[in-house]
């Protein structure tokens, strides 16, 4: 869950991890693009271009407090943040790309990129 602080400038939201709230400014929010970018440089992952392509989006947070990378949003996933990306389906399923994203020292760091396959209904 993600929610705007209040009396507090564009530049800053709170996302809840458990039971923790998480500030993220807009800082933060290019340090982990800037970290989900060298992570997919290293990476052996045969879509890494391509979702290089999508991470160098625009870096904003939302009138609602969604921080977004491109089309890649933040959230609290079980006890910590994870950046997830829903690819437009294709004809025969759809993918969504999940990195986990953690604080390191001063910066942030990407850990891990799962792809999950989608099904479409049918």
């Amino acid at each position: 869950m993600t929610q705007r602080m209040p009396d507090r400038d564009d530049d800053r939201t709170v996302v809840t991890v458990g039971e923790t709230a998480v500030e993220v400014t807009l800082d933060d929010a290019r340090a982990m693009r800037d970290a989900l970018l060298a992570y997919l440089g290293r990476s052996g992952d045969e879509d890494r271009e391509r979702l290089a392509g999508w991470a160098r989006g625009g870096v904003h947070i939302e009138s609602d407090g969604v921080v977004c990378l491109g089309p890649w949003q933040l959230s609290g996933e079980g006890d910590g943040l994870v950046l997830r990306f829903r690819e437009p389906p294709g004809p025969h399923y759809g993918r969504t790309h999940v990195a986990s994203v953690v604080k390191d020292g001063g910066g942030w760091a990407v850990t891990d990129l799962v792809t999950e396959r989608i099904r479409p209904r049918r």
